[in-house]
């Protein structure tokens, strides 16, 4: 029976994913709301678990589940930690990978995948689950760091700025004055970060910047 960990910071989604597992039959060893919880809880584990669920979320940081894996990995290097949100944006990939996570589910998902989650991430593999509208069945799954990591555009600090002016009420013609670049040179910026992210309109591109956490 495998030991788990979960961390969340809203009690009836702790008590909800808490009572999932343990009617899975997962021995559930302990559960934390916050920082100063888990800290209390691994300076001395009565059981150590071997996953750890993880909110990506934590007490108003966007980022703290995140922190809060580094924290815990560099003590126990062998924990698997599989993170959950409530949302789904490819720049949090990145960071979910570095800090040493080796799974994600969406908090939207099927509660079944929580237990494919833990067999699959005791044999070593990654599984993340992201939604996918394009998808028959509405998720994708993933199962190395390459898959993942080929999702997120490159886009180079000229594109980042670009796409934060596009957001605004200014025209091209007026970004290219703000970022101090002709009008063509702009024009050639604006395909290619239209290229880059697989869009085909300025509104289109402002919404994958929102969806995706880069606005």
């Amino acid at each position: 029976m495998k030991k788990v960990f979960i961390v969340d910071d809203h009690p009836l989604v702790l008590n909800a994913i808490a009572n999932l597992l343990t009617a899975m039959k997962y021995d559930v060893v302990s559960t934390a709301s916050s920082e100063k919880e888990v800290d209390a809880f691994f300076s001395n584990p009565t059981k150590l678990p071997e996953i750890v669920f993880m909110d990506v979320s934590l007490n108003g940081d966007n980022e703290g589940g995140i922190k809060l894996t580094k924290k815990i990995l560099t003590k126990y290097p062998s924990l698997k930690v599989v993170a959950f949100s409530a949302e789904d944006k490819l720049f949090r990939i990145k960071q979910l990978i570095d800090s040493g996570v080796c799974g994600y589910i969406s908090k939207s998902s099927n509660p079944i995948e929580f237990d494919t989650a833990i067999r699959t991430v005791s044999k070593g593999e990654y599984y993340f689950v992201l939604r996918d509208n394009d998808s028959k069945t509405g998720i994708q799954r993933y199962h190395s760091a390459a898959q993942l990591l080929s999702l997120i555009p490159h886009l180079s600090s000229l594109q980042m700025e670009l796409l934060k002016y596009a957001a605004t009420h200014y025209s091209y013609e007026e970004i290219a004055v703000k970022m101090n670049r002709t009008t063509g040179s702009i024009e050639q910026l604006r395909k290619n970060l239209f290229t880059a992210v697989g869009v085909k309109t300025r509104q289109e591109l402002v919404s994958y910047a929102i969806k995706n956490g880069l606005l």
